[in-house]
């Protein structure tokens, strides 16, 4: 497929030696390139129990977006290199009540519930609330379960936690959904 349409192809090593069958080697936990002239990216680890789970920072002269889902737990160090971004796209993948009373097998709750899993509604609260303290305006709500959450659900639980502060908070639509364009 990307042969026929001549792009470029970006993951972390992590990902390409296993498309490769190779020996997956510890990646560095971040990684910066500049894919686009004048468009620097990090890439950094996630702490998914997926090889080569990353998300990323992308800088531009005038803004800078974060992109993190597919993490169990916001670490320090995410904090840190995402603080202070313009926008941040941001796991809020399950209700932990829908979750916990839901039809998945008890592992893969056990799983989804890991630090190695996702991030819950209230895990993604607390991480936007952090994030708008330390200057961030503008939330995308993403990776939403079709199983174990709603979008009204994500969108409230977030709100409260951010009641009182200036920032603005969409959900991204989930799976099969109608694409829609924000614009800031």
């Amino acid at each position: 497929c990307m042969k026929r349409i001549a792009a470029p192809l970006y993951m972390s090593g992590t990902s390409r030696d296993v498309l490769l069958c190779e020996r997956a080697n510890p990646i560095p936990y971040w990684r910066e390139t500049e894919i686009i002239p004048g468009v620097k990216v990090t890439a950094f680890r996630t702490s998914h129990d997926c090889l080569g789970s990353v998300g990323f920072r992308i800088e531009t002269g005038c803004s800078v977006l974060g992109y993190a889902t597919d993490l169990g737990v916001i670490t320090e160090d995410i904090m840190e290199l995402l603080s202070g971004a313009d926008a941040i796209v941001i796991e809020s993948n399950h209700d932990e009540e829908m979750l916990r009373y839901g039809r998945y097998p008890v592992f893969l709750k056990k799983r989804i519930l890991s630090d190695h899993g996702h991030l819950s509604n209230d895990a993604c609260a607390e991480a936007v609330a952090r994030f708008a303290e330390k200057g961030t305006k503008h939330f995308f709500l993403a990776h939403l379960s079709q199983e174990n959450n709603r979008p009204d659900a994500a969108l409230d639980c977030v709100r409260k936690a951010t009641a009182g502060m200036d920032v603005t908070i969409k959900v991204l639509p989930v799976y099969g959904e109608e694409m829609i364009t924000v614009e800031l």
